[in-house]
């Protein structure tokens, strides 16, 4: 991305705050797929909406030929999803890593006990980290310039905070220095929200390296919060021992479990009985 693209990017998303009222601005939603287009992952890695490509692999994709360049961007957009302005809104599935051409490849079936777990955890972490955070939520949004030609800013702040986001859109790590002082950060120290890495900001300006297709959130190191995310609970979504395996002929609800059987009455026909 060159930064003229990063310079539009900006005010292609300052468009929607100049077009609604603020307390629509935000409270849209962030939404990045849906059951109507190409999962994000596979549309990351070129499968388009049109569903003109017939190639098989392109037609129903799979996680295991999806690159790796693709699946490390996916941290990127969560990253922007739950930093920007508006409701992130995330499609099922996506916090596991699912793939999907467009409608109607993009509707399969939750692929419980499967997914990637650093993936899991990277969306539940970053929902705790905007959670934590007002300024993450309604705080507003000031975009930042003259970093890197791949390197997206912007500066989030309410009365209680202020933060300074900072994406980089390479392969490559990046070393950025910012002028913090112009944006309003007067701390001496500064601090990531994400990896908990320390800054200084002495002359107020701050340099930091931006990890590749990631990022990081830097604020006043004396206002960091304590933020925790509960790993056990997104365990159905990368334990295998979640997994619903294909010889089991039931659909697993709490207290509830759906089986088939053959009627005794009509061997060609299957009934659904529920067991409590």
């Amino acid at each position: 991305m060159q930064k003229a693209e990063i310079q539009k990017c900006v005010k292609y998303a300052g468009a929607f705050e100049e077009r609604y009222p603020k307390e629509a601005f935000y409270a849209m939603m962030n939404l990045v797929d849906s059951h109507d287009t190409t999962r994000l992952l596979s549309y990351l890695d070129g499968i388009d909406d049109d569903r003109n490509q017939k190639e098989i692999s392109e037609a129903f994709p799979t996680y295991e030929n999806t690159s790796d360049e693709a699946k490390q961007k996916q941290y990127l957009v969560a990253l922007m999803q739950f930093t920007y302005a508006g409701a992130p809104t995330i499609y099922y599935g996506d916090e596991l890593g699912m793939v999907g051409a467009d409608d109607p490849d993009g509707r399969r079936a939750m692929i419980w006990g499967e997914g990637n777990e650093n993936l899991v955890k990277w969306y539940a972490k970053l929902a705790a980290i905007r959670s934590s955070y007002s300024a993450l939520r309604t705080g507003s949004v000031e975009p930042v310039y003259g970093t890197d030609k791949e390197i997206l800013g912007y500066v989030r702040s309410d009365d209680s905070d202020i933060m300074l986001v900072l994406m980089n859109n390479s392969a490559a790590d990046k070393s950025v220095t910012v002028n913090v002082a112009e944006l309003g950060i007067n701390a001496a120290e500064l601090a990531d929200v994400i990896a908990g890495n320390s800054y200084s900001a002495a002359g107020g300006s701050v340099t930091v390296t931006v990890p590749a297709y990631n990022g990081v959130i830097l604020t006043d190191k004396g206002h960091v919060k304590q933020v925790s995310v509960d790993e056990e609970n997104l365990k159905p979504g990368f334990d295998p021992a979640y997994k619903i395996k294909a010889e089991e002929r039931a659909v697993k609800v709490t207290g509830v479990s759906l089986k088939r059987q053959r009627s005794p009455y009509r061997k060609v026909k299957q009934q659904i009985f529920l067991e409590m």
